[in-house]
């Protein structure tokens, strides 16, 4: 039984740092990063083999994502990909569910 889901996403392998230097600000990601799933669905497989969507997240830019909804007991979880902010790839670096 769950109520809660966390996801830590990929928010991009470049090397994070401040600077004033033109070279460094200029090769700089401003926003969000590519590579982040912007728009995904969390579903569950229940224990009668039905599929619930637990959760709908649209419009993420965040590497770490926390989606809270009423208990349910599940058999398994599925993350439906349906858009990142821009790169053909993305990658879910960990799954962790709570109840």
């Amino acid at each position: 039984e769950i109520s809660e889901v966390r996801l830590n996403l990929d928010t991009g392998s470049r090397m994070l740092t401040q600077s004033i230097e033109r070279g460094i600000v200029s090769q700089m990601l401003a926003g969000a990063q590519s590579e982040t799933l912007r728009d995904f669905d969390i579903s569950a497989l229940l224990p009668d083999g039905s599929r619930k969507v637990l959760a709908s997240v649209r419009g993420n830019y965040q590497k770490l994502v926390v989606a809270k909804f009423d208990a349910v007991k599940v058999a398994g979880l599925s993350i439906e990909c349906i858009a990142t902010n821009g790169d053909e790839k993305a990658s879910v670096f960990e799954v962790r569910a709570y109840k």
